[in-house]
């Protein structure tokens, strides 16, 4: 698909619920909360600990994967 979308113009939109798929395969991302956009833009930008904490109500940190992007590690359920 992330091939396929630039080569044939087109715009792909998912629906996912897991924030270290999102970062992964998403370029832009938009968060809904309580029915409304909380935030959108850059994946890397838009997933952070501010906004977990805001629309999950959780403390989470982002670290650094060995490809060097982050994932998402909720505090406490290690």
């Amino acid at each position: 698909i992330q091939s396929l979308t630039p080569e044939k113009e087109l715009i792909t939109l998912i629906v996912i619920h897991d924030l270290n798929q999102a970062m992964r395969s998403s370029n832009h991302v938009a968060v809904l909360h309580k029915g409304a956009v909380h935030s959108f833009g850059n994946a890397r930008d838009v997933i952070s600990s501010k906004m977990i904490q805001q629309v999950y109500g959780v403390h989470a940190e982002l670290l650094p994967d060995s490809t060097g992007i982050s994932f998402v590690n909720i505090k406490g359920l290690n």
